[in-house]
């Protein structure tokens, strides 16, 4: 399923439940649920490379890492990007910068103080 493992590896966590259609990955006390689009949609999806980021949805994630440095290096590796250290800012004791996935979905990342 394409962009799980990016999800994984940049979160650090493996699924509590995998099927065909979707996986489930634990953050904190809540899920995130990946799931599989249909192969007729995906035919339909042109993916630039690298990625044009797509940040025309109503709902964007903001998920925990242990340091944005690190989930910048491991989402550069796997396809992704976070943005670089000079535009993250802080918000309730905490890091926050956007980034995006392998498919150009913007995504924000946030970590502790340091």
């Amino acid at each position: 399923m394409c962009g799980t493992e990016f999800y994984e590896r940049v979160l650090g966590v493996a699924p509590v439940h995998a099927a065909e259609t979707h996986v489930v990955l634990p953050i904190g006390d809540g899920r995130v649920w990946l799931h599989a689009i249909s192969a007729a949609y995906a035919s339909t999806i042109v993916v630039a490379s690298p990625p044009e980021p797509r940040e025309d949805a109503a709902v964007k994630l903001s998920l925990p890492v242990a340091s944005l440095t690190t989930a910048r290096h491991v989402a550069i590796s796997h396809g992704g990007g976070v943005a670089p250290a000079e535009r993250a800012w802080e918000l309730e004791g905490t890091w926050h910068t956007d980034g995006s996935d392998p498919e150009g979905n913007v995504i924000q990342f946030r970590a502790p103080l340091l």
